[in-house]
């Protein structure tokens, strides 16, 4: 969260709008890229492999591996047909960069997942620092003692470095596994044909919420200017940055011990987990958003960047819709290691609603205030979905 932060100060202070705006659509297509690969096996594979053996570990991590391999391929295919023959108005290295960070990034999230759900969650967020965090020291070293550098171009490489660096370590941590054994093993396509088919509506519901988190970029492109969706950026940077640590700080831990005890019939200690969770992200979140509300529009004037300043109220409707998003999330988790597979995929999907249609509405209505109206709309719509789920919840006679 912190080299996070640094960096938006730092390319807040040095950068231009523009090339503060491109690396956020790059950033935004990268993520919503990331979630299309793999048909969302990571969904079945992450709960399946909690408390498994070493080695039925391992063959189910290979052919999940070998199914988002098989996507990445795909995916450099349309990349290469898109830049032969000039199909998107966008440069041929900024292609490059999102499929290469996408591959990267996707691979990225499928071993986190996994770490966490082997109980590796401190290894796990070392990782994701690596990821997202790391790179940011040595990129923002080079851009102070060259001016030249500073541009999205930078940023990206420096990312695809992080992100590469960080799969290569991740490969490198679990060299204990059973390698030999797996390797000669055939893959289970009727398995990964399974969690494919079990993982399809999770997968289709995630695409909806990711484009309806990112949606609002390309919107304000659309409608307003680039120098607007670098302001946008700036904000997410520090919105995201709250998200991502209540995610890796408190529910990276919570969840594969719920998965645990519902598996274990031990409810209550799914709800003693499930209550120490929500009271961490409500409490956590919450004072984290307070001080960035009060932080970021004092840094705007030190900074003197009057765009980060005159929109401050949108960063603040921004930060009180991530304290939503953050306390839908503890009610995702408690979904998921129920097995309410219907109310996560749906929701998600729906949550595309009032994401893209507040955009489109409000925007153009509102300028860019619409985008904080919208959001506090969409992710106040996701919390009140899942929390009526997870209130509504009968436990299977037995």
């Amino acid at each position: 969260m912190i080299a996070k932060m640094g960096l938006a100060l730092y390319i807040g202070r040095s950068f231009n709008l523009a090339d503060i705006g491109t690396y956020g659509l790059v950033m935004g297509a990268v993520t919503m890229l990331t979630v299309v690969m793999g048909q969302d096996l990571i969904y079945v594979v992450s709960r399946d492999i909690v408390g498994a053996h070493p080695a039925t570990v391992l063959y189910k991590m290979r052919d999940q591996a070998v199914l988002y391999g098989l996507n990445y391929l795909a995916l450099a295919v349309v990349m290469a047909a898109l830049i032969t023959a000039h199909g998107v108005d966008v440069p041929p290295r900024t292609m490059i960069y999102v499929l290469v960070l996408t591959v990267f990034e996707s691979f990225g999230a499928v071993t986190y997942a996994n770490q966490n759900s082997l109980h590796q969650q401190v290894l796990a967020n070392a990782m994701l620092f690596i990821r997202s965090g790391l790179w940011v020291f040595p990129v923002v070293a080079l851009c102070m003692l060259n001016a030249a550098y500073r541009n999205a171009d930078t940023l990206l490489i420096g990312w695809m470095i992080g992100s590469g660096v960080s799969v290569v370590a991740t490969l490198w941590t679990w060299r204990s596994l059973p390698w030999g054994e797996v390797m000669r093993r055939p893959v289970d396509w009727r398995w990964v044909g399974k969690g494919v088919r079990i993982g399809s509506l999770v997968w289709l519901g995630m695409m909806g919420l990711t484009a309806g988190t990112f949606v609002d970029r390309f919107v304000v492109e659309h409608y307003l200017t680039l120098e607007d969706v670098g302001v946008l950026t700036f904000y997410f940077s520090f919105t995201n940055a709250l998200l991502t640590l209540m995610q890796s700080g408190v529910l990276a831990f919570a969840t594969p011990r719920m998965i645990q005890h519902h598996r274990d019939n031990a409810h209550d200690r799914f709800h003693q987990e499930a209550h120490r969770a929500s009271r961490q992200i409500l409490i956590g979140s919450g004072a984290v958003a307070v001080g960035l509300g009060i932080f970021v529009p004092l840094l705007g004037i030190l900074l003197g960047r009057h765009a980060f300043v005159s929109s401050s109220g949108v960063f603040l409707l921004m930060l009180f819709a991530t304290w939503l998003r953050a306390n839908a999330d503890v009610k995702n988790y408690i979904l998921f290691a129920r097995h309410q597979d219907r109310a996560i995929w749906l929701g998600n999907l729906l949550f595309l609603i009032p994401a893209l249609g507040g955009n489109l509405l409000l925007v153009p209505l509102f300028g860019f205030s619409g985008v904080g109206y919208s959001a506090v709309c969409a992710s106040a719509f996701l919390l009140v979905w899942r929390w009526h789920h997870v209130r509504g919840y009968k436990h299977p006679t037995r």
